[in-house]
C-alpha cells in the first residue's frame, strides 16, 4: 500500500506547482495566482507555501497579499496541529513558531517589494521574534521526545 503524500513529485499539486513557476515565469503573474489558489485548495489548512503571497503583491494586489498573510499566520496552529499532532505540545508550538517566523519574513520582504518600509520593518521584528521562540523551544521538544521513547 502506497501512501501519498500531498506536492509529491508527479502528484496534481506538484503539477499545479510546476505550471504556476512555468507561468510566472512567461509573465502571467495573475495566472500563476489562479494555479496557486487551486494548489492552496487541494492543501487546505496544510498550505503553508508563501509564493501565493509574493505573486499576488507582484500583481499589484498588495491588500490581497497581506491577506493572504494573515491566513498563512492565523492557520498555523492548526497546520501544525495537523501535521505534527503526533509530537510533543512543544515540538508543535515549536513548529508553529518557526512557520510564523518564516511567514513574517516573506511578508517584510513583500513590504519591502511594495515600498512599505514601515510594514516591513515590523514584520521583520515579529518574524525575529518567533524565530527567537522557536529556537528556545528547540531543546525542550528534544527533551521531551527523549522522555517519551525512554
Amino acid at each position: 500500500m502506497f501512501l501519498e503524500f500531498k506536492g509529491a513529485f508527479g502528484s496534481p499539486e506538484y503539477q499545479l506547482d510546476r505550471q504556476a513557476a512555468e507561468l510566472k515565469k512567461s509573465g502571467d503573474v495573475s495566472g500563476a495566482v489562479l494555479v496557486l489558489q487551486r494548489r492552496k485548495a487541494i492543501f487546505g489548512v496544510e498550505w503553508s507555501d508563501t509564493r501565493l503571497a509574493k505573486y499576488l503583491q507582484a500583481a499589484g494586489r498588495f491588500d490581497e497579499s497581506m491577506a493572504e498573510i494573515e491566513w498563512l499566520l492565523k492557520n498555523s496552529q492548526s497546520r501544525a496541529a495537523r501535521l505534527f499532532g503526533h509530537q510533543p505540545v512543544i515540538v508543535r508550538q515549536g513548529q508553529h513558531a518557526t512557520h510564523c517566523g518564516l511567514v513574517l519574513k516573506a511578508s517584510a520582504l513583500i513590504c519591502k517589494r511594495e515600498g512599505r518600509l514601515d510594514l516591513a520593518a515590523q514584520h521583520q521584528e515579529r518574524s525575529e521574534r518567533y524565530m527567537q521562540i522557536a529556537k528556545g523551544l528547540q531543546p525542550l521538544g528534544r527533551q521531551q521526545k527523549a522522555e517519551q521513547r525512554g
